[in-house]
């Protein structure tokens, strides 16, 4: 089964697009034209890390889109900046898999929310359970918006490329399987 399904014309209207989350009661539906800008960033916040695919629109919320798992035995003996023994490495290890287990049981698809430290007004929140579909999902979304050619059809000079051979976000529903 593939981690992101694409529908291209899945609506008569092509002035949208969708995002749908499978087997959950989220979704989202934008307007084409108001995307401003589509990004993704990666940052560390303790105790997890996390992967954010942002899609900035003219109005007032901002979609964001992220994969967080726990750090592990290597991020943390990065962030500690120390030589660590192989008995501490193992119980590191050992503590995070732990960690790894219970976030991924209770937080599946799970928003995890910082308050007060982090402002999430105005803001439409999705968690993705793998970080591999989430850059997938942000490829995808980045190539039909900029109306790149789709290279599905195997077409390998720019100029033979015609309009109707191109990728286009405006109609098309991308499903992730969550």
């Amino acid at each position: 089964m593939q981690a992101l399904t694409i529908q291209r014309n899945a609506f008569y209207n092509s002035v949208g697009y969708a995002i749908e989350f499978a087997q959950t009661e989220c979704s989202y539906v934008g307007k084409v034209s108001a995307i401003s800008a589509i990004s993704l960033q990666s940052y560390i916040t303790p105790p997890f890390r996390v992967i954010e695919l942002n899609i900035v629109s003219d109005g007032n919320a901002l979609v964001r889109i992220y994969n967080s798992t726990p750090l592990n035995a290597y991020d943390l003996q990065l962030a500690l900046k120390q030589e660590s023994t192989p008995s501490m490495t193992a119980s590191v290890k050992a503590a995070t898999n732990r960690v790894t287990s219970i976030n991924e049981k209770l937080t599946t698809s799970t928003v995890i929310k910082e308050y007060p430290l982090a402002t999430h007004a105005r803001t439409i929140e999705y968690r993705m359970r793998s970080h591999t579909e989430l850059l997938e999902l942000h490829r995808e979304l980045k190539k039909h918006w900029l109306n790149e050619a789709d290279r599905s059809n195997n077409n390998s000079d720019e100029e033979d490329v015609k309009i109707s051979s191109r990728l286009k976000l405006g109609g098309t529903q991308f499903t992730v399987e969550n």
